[in-house]
């Protein structure tokens, strides 16, 4: 754990290393110094896949895009290590992809041995289902392209079934990539679970797309801003009496209770300066840099531990371990419970 928590803090120190959230809009923001084509990839992992095209292509930009600061982590370090120039590393949930790219922007967008998600209730998380497919029409330029690899085969039946229902018509497309004459040097280029697929012997399916003509209408455009809480919930009697929430319970309906998945970022600096909160469950890490680049972690993971951390010179952010339950508390609110204790 020790060590996953370094990464996560070695993210933020790594200059070709970006955040995106509803809260830090990236769009419009000149990731490179230069007008090259622009790849894409979502769900890159580790980016074993990004860093080597970027190796073969110093004329292109790449961004690896994924939701696991950790994995990235790993990822920027190689990059820096080689002074490739060419590729930046973005923690992303891709619900929110676009609102921090401009519109038919991108030239490529390659999608890596996507988690399949199998069961039907769980299809809208599929990253080629139809809102996803209408999101990639909007960030490819006319002429863009898309590729996609995966072993899964229902997955794969699946998006070929959606694309017959749609505007996006398949280039090319193989239920065995290494047995192909679709085959090169690009999509023979193996991601870390790509390796272990093979080794398995299972068959690897590719397809290639361009930009459809025009959107599917009845999707919404709304990225899901996902970095809000999962959902709210509502306190029990019993946790009124416990401390230190018994000070609270006069202010219930000024507080906010909040449930947060686990590996999310429910705050920032500028929430720190008003709020703070308490661990009702799970368990939490402050991180924080100084300016003197001096990085320092605080763990949270008792009922009742108060999240209140001062802001002076430096970045802070909190990330969630677990599923975790807080309440949200106004530093106001301290004023009141003095006035009331004395």
């Amino acid at each position: 754990m020790r060590k996953k928590i370094q990464k996560k803090i070695n993210f933020f120190k790594y200059s070709n290393c970006f955040q995106a959230n509803e809260k830090q809009i990236l769009k419009g923001y000149k990731f490179f110094l230069n007008d090259n084509p622009i790849i894409l990839e979502l769900g890159c992992g580790k980016a074993s896949f990004s860093l080597q095209l970027a190796r073969n292509y110093p004329k292109k930009n790449f961004i690896a895009v994924d939701t696991k600061i950790n994995r990235l982590s790993d990822g920027a370090k190689i990059a820096i290590h080689e002074n490739l120039q060419n590729i930046i590393f973005l923690q992303m949930h891709i619900e929110q992809i676009l609102l921090h790219f401009d519109y038919h922007s991108i030239d490529t967008i390659w999608l890596t041995f996507p988690d399949p998600y199998p069961k039907d209730r769980h299809e809208k998380h599929r990253l080629t289902n139809l809102k996803f497919l209408n999101y990639y029409h909007y960030l490819l330029k006319n002429d863009g392209l898309l590729f996609f690899k995966t072993d899964n085969k229902q997955l794969f039946d699946y998006t070929l079934s959606l694309l017959k229902r749609i505007h996006w018509l398949p280039l090319e497309y193989t239920y065995d990539l290494y047995n192909s004459e679709l085959l090169n040097s690009d999509n023979s280029i193996p991601t870390d679970y790509e390796k272990l697929f093979v080794s398995q012997g299972k068959k690897i399916h590719f397809l290639s797309l361009k930009n459809c003509d025009k959107p599917f209408e009845n999707i919404p455009l709304e990225p899901i801003p996902v970095f809000s809480p999962i959902r709210s919930w509502i306190p029990n009697e019993k946790i009124w009496n416990l401390e230190p929430l018994n000070l609270y319970k006069n202010f219930q309906n000024i507080l906010i209770f909040e449930e947060y998945d686990i590996n999310m970022q429910f705050a920032r600096t500028p929430d720190f300066e008003k709020f703070f909160w308490i661990l009702v469950k799970g368990e939490v890490c402050i991180e924080f840099v100084k300016k003197n680049h001096q990085a320092y972690c605080i763990k949270f993971n008792h009922f009742g531990d108060k999240i209140d951390v001062e802001v002076h010179d430096f970045k802070i952010y909190a990330i969630t371990i677990q599923r975790t339950l807080l309440v949200k508390i106004p530093r106001n609110i301290e004023i009141s419970i003095n006035n009331l204790v004395h």
